[in-house]
């Protein structure tokens, strides 16, 4: 595991459900990096399609 709070958080939620692994925590945090996924790609799309710059005098596309 990545982040320092897995253990953390299994001993949090072994303590309501005693059979929880290491599949379950990933089970229930996965659905939020793939929500975050598909929001970011369709705002990245929006700013693409409005033609809105990258920064300051760059535009996504060429000209």
């Amino acid at each position: 595991p990545v982040s320092p709070f897995v253990p953390l958080f299994l001993g949090f939620l072994q303590r309501y459900k005693p059979d929880a692994k290491l599949g379950t925590y990933y089970s229930l945090v996965l659905p939020y990096p793939l929500i975050f996924l598909v929001v970011w790609l369709l705002m990245l799309l929006a700013w693409y399609l409005v033609g809105l710059p990258i920064g300051p005098g760059i535009y996504p596309r060429l000209s």
